[in-house]
This record gives C-alpha cells, structure tokens and sequence, in this order.
C-alpha cells in the first residue's frame, strides 16, 4: 500500500506545486506495509484522480494562508473474509 500511495502523492505533487497548495498526508506504518490484492494500477489511477480534485479545488482562507490537501487512510475495524477494509479520507481548504 505505501508504494500505491507514494506513486499517487509524487503525481499529484505536480499539480500541487502549480498551484501552491501542500498535501498532508496521515497514514500509519502498518498501512503501509499491508499487501494490496487486486488491481494496484486502477487503484493509484482512482486516488490519484479523486487527489488531483481535490488539490483543484482548494484555496485558502486568507491571503496569508497556503491551500492544503490532507489524506488519511485507516483500517477498519472489521473484516470481510480475508480481506481488510480499508477508508480513504481526503480533506481540503
């Protein structure tokens, strides 16, 4: 998972950058060790499209302060068979 969310961060960073606006990121060790089963490409293509959204809509709320993006990707608590679930939460100003 830390490889997926590190390809879509370094995409988005572009986009970013243009703008001015900082991506926060909250994801803990363990996340980012699990093994992801399933299509990683549409994955990182999915939040890599619902990021640069994000980033697109964000301004600040002042003229001092920089527009920000914050993503937060947790475990839940209960499983299905095999697999975790997992929640993305994108944040923005």
């Amino acid at each position: 998972m830390g490889s997926v969310m590190d390809s879509v961060i370094s995409q988005a960073m572009i986009l970013s950058r243009k703008i001015g606006a900082k991506i926060i990121t909250e994801m803990s060790d363990n996340i980012k060790a699990l093994r992801l089963n399933g299509d990683q490409a549409r994955l990182q293509q999915l939040l890599t499209t619902l990021l640069s959204c994000a980033i697109c809509h964000t301004r600040g709320t002042s003229v001092e302060e920089c527009p920000w993006v914050d993503i937060k990707v947790a475990l839940k608590k209960h499983k299905l068979d095999d697999a975790h679930m997992m929640e993305f939460e994108f944040r923005y100003v």
